[in-house]
């Protein structure tokens, strides 16, 4: 198998990219750059997987006929550790409430999730844009845990750092195990520790075009490459 990594002037467009290369490398997988504007001409088949912007994969899946896959941040199965009230709305509904809510595009493309008191910065798009909308929690720590084949292969701190308090980790088995069949074969589950003392889901991420925050390149390639032959076979 080969991996086609997204390059920019020469090098690996970002550290994840050079991650996944050199963990594609030490898996035994023939390496060949490219970069954004040559995606269109790249010979693509299942075999090889693509590793760059999110963007770029999905347009990648988009000429192999598959349509970008979407996992939601807060899959129904898992609804019950978020520990806080969490429902679709739309900017429109939440414009027209003064009520602190956390607001964060229902799909990926848009801005990063914020407080609606920084909904200033999202005037440029339209009422009915679909939206996250969660009740607001203070979290001093999140760490990302990387699930690969319903196991978990590392957990990697993401908000603060090592001197701040852990989330309590036993939670991803029980997220993993109410998630089932229906989680992709590569994702991550963000638990966060809150002011408070409890630990939660923050949200839960698609397996492709992951940042590695510090996990090993191996098992940072495996589950980038789990995904991808997941997505791109169906």
């Amino acid at each position: 198998m080969r991996a086609y990594v997204q390059y920019k002037a020469g090098q690996p467009v970002n550290l994840n990219a050079f991650v996944a290369q050199d963990g594609f490398r030490q898996l035994g997988l023939e390496v060949e750059p490219f970069e954004a504007p040559s995606l269109e001409t790249l010979p693509l088949t299942a075999d090889p997987l693509v590793q760059g912007y999110v963007g770029v994969v999905q347009r990648a899946l988009e000429r192999l006929g598959v349509e970008p896959p979407f996992v939601p941040d807060f899959p129904d199965p898992l609804h019950a550790f978020t520990g806080r009230e969490i429902r679709r709305s739309t900017l429109g509904e939440v414009r027209g409430d003064d009520h602190p809510v956390f607001v964060k595009p229902y799909r990926p493309e848009g801005d990063r999730g914020r407080d609606v008191q920084d909904l200033a910065r999202s005037a440029h798009l339209p009422d009915e844009f679909p939206v996250w909308t969660s009740e607001v929690v203070t979290f001093v720590s999140e760490w990302r845990c990387f699930v690969l084949r319903g196991a978990c292969i590392g957990v990697r701190p993401y908000l603060q750092d090592h001197r701040t308090p852990v989330p309590d980790l036993s939670l991803v088995e029980a997220c993993i195990d109410a998630y089932g069949a229906a989680a992709p074969a590569g994702y991550t589950i963000d638990l966060g520790r809150t002011a408070d003392g409890r630990t939660l889901l923050v949200e839960v991420n698609d397996g492709y075009s992951l940042a590695a925050y510090g996990l090993p390149a191996v098992p940072y390639a495996q589950l980038l490459e789990a995904r991808w032959t997941e997505m791109a076979t169906g």
